[in-house]
């Protein structure tokens, strides 16, 4: 498109004693002022920045304009996504027009608003711009571009019509595009077919809301083998293959009911197989459980070689891997075959490890999937203990908060926890409760996959 502004022509909105002009861009035309990377981009800074971070990773300004009202919360939200364009963009400037010119605002009062672009914004574009011009004389202006995305309606009214945008971008929640739009003669005009957002990785969103973000040590995966033999348990559990379910039973009184007997307290366990064990279904599985490490899960023919509760190293790995990481990694896989990218996927993120301190300490996802600008945050039960009762599963869920972001939360949950439920006669009762709070429930591979709108 290449329609011309014509300068005479008002572009307005009705306000209190006749009409609120809008300023016009000094291009002229609108011609396409994203056609190179020396721009100006105004974001403004919100709690969740997610969408202005993957604005910027997908069209990489290079200059990078801060609008930061005075709420207390802003200063770490900003502080965090700098920290995280600083390493995917390290060649972008970024400014903070209220620390140039030591100016503050408070984002409610459009006309305290009004007076800070004058005397923040406005100069600090200008020094960008008289910057660049010294390097590129007899260029064009930079040409200026605003994220309409975040913020308050205040700032958003103030720094529409208070500006001269050569182009406005707005994402909605439900798309992953960035609309491209302006103004022509009082009326908002494309221009030009929408960006396709590119996505920031799982653990970037996690550092946009956490000062320190790990992932734990998950052990065992990425062994196409191991996601095998999750996949032949879910099945055994299904079935209630009584081989499956006799070893998990067993292994359940040594590290759970057995946690309080010091004779467990052990690195490894090597005991007598019980007669409930001595089947061929059962040591068919004790069979494939000892491929998982070398010596960490082992069978002579008479003694069985167990992690104790005091594992280390290896033992500690196969022992949380026989109780539970196999729904983990479970779920990994067939997500992985649904078509999520690995690079969309992080499991074990802890947010602010060992952080006593903070309220916002020692959360860990199971799974943490972004994809296509929408987050899951994903918690695994393989079980729910006799002694466990629904309402904590709620309570840990609902604790999460927004501490990775705006997310949509998945209990995927095994044979044996959906089983216990409905025998207690609560699994619907339970399911409707998630509901109600936004979690959805999954029990299977396709409850998981609709979740994520895979299907």
């Amino acid at each position: 498109m290449n329609a011309m502004i014509h300068k005479d022509v008002p572009i307005g909105v009705p306000g209190m004693g006749g009409h609120l002009m809008l300023e016009f861009s000094p291009s002229g035309e609108l011609q396409d002022a994203m056609s190179t990377q020396s721009f100006i981009y105004v974001c403004v800074v919100s709690e969740f920045n997610l969408a202005e971070l993957e604005a910027c990773l997908t069209l990489r300004p290079q200059h990078l304009v801060l609008v930061v009202s005075s709420f207390s919360k802003l200063a770490k939200s900003c502080e965090r996504l700098q920290n995280v364009l600083q390493v995917r963009l390290p060649d972008m400037q970024i400014h903070r027009p209220d620390q140039m010119f030591d100016r503050q605002f408070g984002g409610e009062d459009i006309l305290k608003l009004q007076g800070w672009i004058a005397s923040a914004l406005r100069p600090c574009i200008d020094a960008i711009r008289a910057d660049y011009q010294q390097n590129h004389s007899g260029e064009p202006a930079l040409p200026l571009v605003f994220n309409a995305t975040g913020g308050t309606k205040a700032i958003g009214m103030s720094l529409l019509t208070r500006m001269p945008w050569d182009e406005v971008h707005y994402k909605g929640f439900s798309v992953n595009e960035l609309q491209r739009l302006a103004l022509l003669n009082n009326e908002w005009v494309s221009r030009g077919e929408p960006y396709k957002v590119i996505a920031a990785a799982p653990l970037e969103v996690a550092r946009l809301y956490a000062d320190k973000v790990e992932q734990m040590n998950i052990g065992l995966h990425n062994a196409e083998r191991h996601s095998t033999l999750a996949q032949q348990i879910w099945d055994g559990l299904q079935q209630q293959e009584p081989g499956i379910e006799a070893l998990f039973g067993w292994l359940a009184e040594i590290w759970s009911q057995g946690r309080g007997n010091p004779e467990y307290n052990q690195k490894r366990l090597l005991l007598d197989v019980p007669a409930k064990l001595q089947t061929p279904p059962a040591l068919g599985w004790i069979e494939r459980f000892s491929a998982l490490h070398d010596g960490s899960f082992a069978f002579d023919g008479e003694q069985l070689v167990v992690p104790g509760n005091k594992p280390q190293k290896q033992y500690k790995a196969v022992q949380k891997w026989i109780a539970g990481d196999w729904l983990e990694q479970l779920t990994h896989h067939w997500l992985l075959e649904a078509g999520v990218l690995t690079t969309e996927m992080a499991r074990g993120v802890v947010v602010n490890p060992q952080d006593g301190s903070s309220s916002d300490g020692n959360r860990e996802a199971d799974l943490f999937v972004h994809r296509k600008g929408r987050s899951f945050l994903i918690e695994m039960k393989t079980d729910l203990p006799p002694e466990t009762q629904e309402k904590s599963i709620e309570q840990q869920l609902e604790s999460m908060g927004d501490r990775f972001g705006k997310t949509t939360k998945v209990l995927m949950v095994g044979p044996h926890f959906r089983r216990n439920l409905e025998q207690r006669e609560r699994w619907d009762a339970f399911k409707a409760k998630l509901a109600i709070n936004g979690t959805h429930l999954c029990d299977s591979r396709e409850t998981l996959q609709k979740a994520l709108g895979l299907l």
